[in-house]
């Protein structure tokens, strides 16, 4: 069993590569909906991101993890577990068309960080805090898993740093087959 940490990365093209960003009208819904756990109640009919860039990526964005149509179905096809899919609206800035994107919300799973294999500090800003409801940000240097919290999941968060998105090795090896673009992967050490 192999685990790996997902992060978009950028196109050497950056300037034409599609790259997302969020809408002013939901940064709020940010904290609402990405760090919730799953399902989401309501989700907003007009979740709307503003595309840089003409060339579409299969994952545009870091902070909130936006599928393509094929890699949608190309998860669901493959029955991959984690995630249920929310639709958005793509505007692009230079009027070219957006084909279909979709948000993957990822299951949370507790407890599946190894913290005493882990490296790690505790953010204390009072500002940064505030958003936290008052608490100490965890910002993690290293991860390590534990393999029993995460057995059967193919894309999730951990509820110690619901930040990083997380996939298996099938989730990995669906997107390199794919061709998919717009991710990178690093593996995770597992306990």
């Amino acid at each position: 069993m192999r685990c790996y940490i997902c992060s978009v990365v950028g196109d050497e093209d950056y300037e034409h590569t599609m790259m997302c960003v969020e809408d002013e009208g939901f940064v709020r819904a940010r904290y609402e909906i990405l760090y919730r756990p799953p399902p989401v109640e309501k989700w907003p009919e007009d979740m709307t991101f503003i595309a840089k860039g003409e060339q579409p990526e299969d994952v545009p964005f870091s902070l909130w993890l936006l599928f393509s149509e094929r890699l949608k179905e190309a998860v669901e096809a493959e029955g991959l577990t984690g995630v249920t899919f929310y639709p958005v609206r793509i505007r692009s800035q230079l009027a070219v068309p957006v084909p279909r994107y979709w948000y993957a919300h990822l299951v949370r799973i507790p407890g599946a960080i190894d913290m005493e294999r882990s490296t790690y500090w505790w953010m204390t800003n009072p500002e940064l805090m505030k958003r936290n409801q008052g608490k100490p940000i965890l910002v993690m240097i290293k991860y390590v898993l534990k393999r029993e919290a995460i057995a059967g999941w193919d894309l999730f968060r951990t509820a110690e740093s619901p930040g990083a998105e997380f996939c298996s090795e099938r989730f990995r090896a669906l997107f390199h087959e794919l061709g998919g673009t717009g991710l990178g992967f690093w593996n995770v050490p597992l306990t």
